[in-house]
């Protein structure tokens, strides 16, 4: 069809059907301009959003990274200690019941004492499994983690040659465990004086780091490496953690958890090799959004009635 033509057929149009094409075209236009606005709006502000808290959340996972160093730094001073190694060789060689009792009762007040400087660390207890002995750091809150669990922990840390070895097998159950042997050498091979258990409360570890970072109760976390989830907030599942770890493949999104919106953002622990999702509520965030884009729904709508009253008037 020819220019001529279609401007002959406008022509032929009455105003009134003119106005109203010209109105439909601006609702159209305006509508689409809002809707694009909007959506530029949310994602610069999920932007800002992952920019100011990506810096407190490294310092959290820093934090947090550090008291997961000295534990193990705490572990290499223990089982390197010349007093507390002297007295697992008198455990394990002696048969005088006083020397046995005198080793026994320097134990106990020894990792007592390396139990109260790193509490701050969010150690729960310290155990020292001995042949002939156990030395407890806080026997009342070691009879809460099962026999069957702490035996785990010891074989898997004979496997481990002397080497810290961090245990995530039970960190939303029981905790986070590190467990390492103190060795020596009795006639040309190693010999195995006595294993280390260490409990850290990982959800407490978690809570003190973030706290002066955070301050909403309602923000949540999920642990993993590249075995999979090695801790998640109690509010969420197993299945929920899983589905948004599989879901975040990108730094920061916002993804929908059991009806939902949070604020996903990934990072990594800088001296271990697992990775942290912070998930914090997005309903106010939304909230605004939903309210801008009702709003400019609305102002769309009432031109386009004004315009209809007008358009009728001529």
């Amino acid at each position: 069809m020819k220019l001529s033509n279609i401007k002959k057929r406008l022509n032929n149009y009455s105003l009134k059907t003119k106005i109203m094409a010209l109105i439909f075209c601006i609702i159209i236009f305006t509508t689409a301009a809002s809707y694009i606005s909007i959506q530029i709006i949310s994602v610069s502000n999920n932007r800002l959003l992952y920019k100011a808290l990506t810096g407190s959340l490294s310092y959290s996972a820093q934090d947090i990274s550090t008291k997961l160093s000295n534990i193990e730094a705490m572990s290499s001073a223990i089982i390197s200690n010349k007093d507390i190694r002297k007295n697992l060789i008198t455990l394990t060689d002696e048969t005088n019941s006083i020397r046995l009792r005198n080793a026994e009762s320097s134990l106990d007040y020894l990792l007592f004492d390396y139990y109260q400087t790193n509490r701050v660390n969010s150690v729960n207890y310290i155990n020292l499994y001995n042949p002939n002995y156990v030395t407890y750091s806080y026997e009342a809150q070691s009879r809460f983690t099962p026999d069957t669990i702490l035996q785990d922990i010891i074989a898997k840390s004979n496997q481990q040659e002397g080497y810290p070895y961090w245990i995530t097998d039970y960190c939303n159950d029981y905790g986070l465990f590190l467990g390492r042997d103190c060795r020596r050498v009795n006639k040309m091979r190693y010999e195995t004086l006595g294993t280390l258990v260490v409990k850290v409360d990982l959800k407490k570890l978690i809570a003190t780091s973030t706290r002066s970072v955070l301050l909403s109760p309602s923000v949540q976390y999920i642990l993993y490496d590249d075995n999979g989830i090695i801790f998640h907030s109690d509010e969420l599942t197993e299945d929920y953690a899983n589905d948004i770890n599989g879901k975040l493949t990108e730094e920061y999104d916002v993804l929908d958890c059991g009806g939902k919106e949070y604020f996903c953002i990934r990072g990594t622990f800088t001296n271990m090799n697992w990775k942290y999702i912070c998930m914090i509520p997005y309903s106010n965030i939304a909230y605004a959004l939903n309210l801008s884009r009702a709003l400019s729904l609305l102002v769309i709508l009432a031109i386009a009635v004004i315009s209809l009253v007008f358009s009728n008037l001529i």
